[in-house]
């Protein structure tokens, strides 16, 4: 299995998140970011992800769909993953990732 190897040698969810997304989907643009920072998690931790990903795959998808796919690939093959915030788009509807949207601001979980 992929992540078991991956995590045999100690690689980053970030990485292993790059990896599974650019095998997948081939896009001509990829952002993964781990945004654990930003919440009320361990210090270290890589449980919150943003990931921007322009593909082809994407041509005649819906948002629904992409996200769906996404999601299943990442949730199934990466083992703690608390939050992923998704931006998928085609060539065609895009160029860069700009247009993005920005994370919401962490509430702090159960602590509010």
């Amino acid at each position: 299995m992929f992540v078991t190897r991956c995590l045999r040698n100690m690689t980053s969810r970030t990485e292993i998140i790059r990896n599974l997304l650019t095998e997948k989907f081939k896009p001509t643009l990829l952002e993964v970011k781990c945004e654990s920072d930003q919440h009320n998690v361990p210090k270290g931790s890589e449980m919150h992800f943003y990931v921007g990903v322009i593909s082809d795959e994407f041509n005649g998808l819906s948002i629904l769909q992409r996200h769906r796919q996404i999601s299943k690939l990442v949730y199934e093959q990466v083992p703690g993953i608390h939050a992923l915030r998704i931006h998928a788009k085609s060539p065609s509807e895009v160029s860069d990732l700009s247009d993005a949207p920005d994370a919401p601001k962490c509430l702090g979980g159960s602590r509010r």
